[in-house]
């Protein structure tokens, strides 16, 4: 699909694939990413820290509680739709015994992004704790070159964390991404810029609501929107196809 979006001020986005929207985050820095849909989300924050773990990093989780469908579930149902499209176990049937189900070179695939994901649960919700285990995590384990913060825009912005956040980025030159469920008009308000802390701000977004409720459906597929808008006010569209029963997200 990929094509030029020129209603409501939109502009077509560099960021017509991972690979793309990885050289885009790499660089330290804080990102946002609000959504509509869960689900959705976890598949795509899941396929792009894929991106970042291929290129040779460990990536860090911060989740504020257990999502309905484990990051091995997410991998593990990928893997299995790229080894069979035709044939694949569903997520919303899957079992970790389904591993077996893979050859040896998709269950190391498998293995290594399991192996160089962290993910965490902080004990507490205050905003500063979290912050203190997201710098222990990262003097442990100097491998970890990208953050995914599951977070709330508003609570974010109350708590006053942006020269913490900002000092952590710079001192361990890492990008942050943090995603929260979509709370303010910034894409739609031509008025709003972004604050000068974020390069730039997305917005992930679908026009079928509770996706996670068509992981059953093996041939549906239904297309998503990555919106960005920059500190220039410039606002830039891609299109992705995302199928539901296997939490793939794919270009076009």
């Amino acid at each position: 699909m990929n094509e030029l979006y020129l209603p409501n001020g939109y502009e077509h986005t560099n960021f017509q694939n991972f690979d793309l929207i990885y050289e885009g985050i790499k660089s330290k820095g804080i990102y946002l990413l609000e959504y509509d849909d869960t689900y959705l989300k976890d598949a795509f924050v899941t396929q792009l820290a894929e991106k970042f773990i291929n290129k040779g990093s460990h990536v860090l989780i911060v989740q504020k509680e257990q999502p309905s469908c484990s990051m091995k579930d997410i991998i593990l149902s990928r893997m299995l739709f790229r080894q069979n499209p035709h044939n694949f176990t569903s997520i919303a049937e899957i079992e970790h015994e389904a591993v077996e189900l893979l050859s040896s070179s998709f269950q190391s695939q498998v293995d290594s992004l399991i192996i160089n994901t962290e993910i965490v649960f902080p004990q507490s919700k205050q905003p500063h704790d979290c912050l203190q285990l997201i710098s222990q995590s990262l003097d442990q384990n100097p491998e970890i070159k990208f953050i995914i913060w599951d977070s709330n825009t508003k609570y974010f912005l109350s708590s006053n964390l942006i020269p913490v956040l900002s000092r952590i980025t710079f001192k361990y030159k890492i990008p942050v991404l943090i995603t929260s469920k979509i709370s303010v008009g910034k894409f739609f308000n031509q008025d709003v810029f972004l604050p000068a802390y974020l390069p730039f701000s997305l917005y992930l977004h679908s026009d079928h609501p509770n996706l996670f409720s068509r992981s059953n459906l093996k041939d549906v597929a239904y297309e998503f929107q990555l919106d960005v808008r920059t500190t220039s006010n410039k606002k830039l569209r891609s299109y992705f196809t995302f199928r539901p029963a296997s939490a793939y997200c794919q270009e076009g």
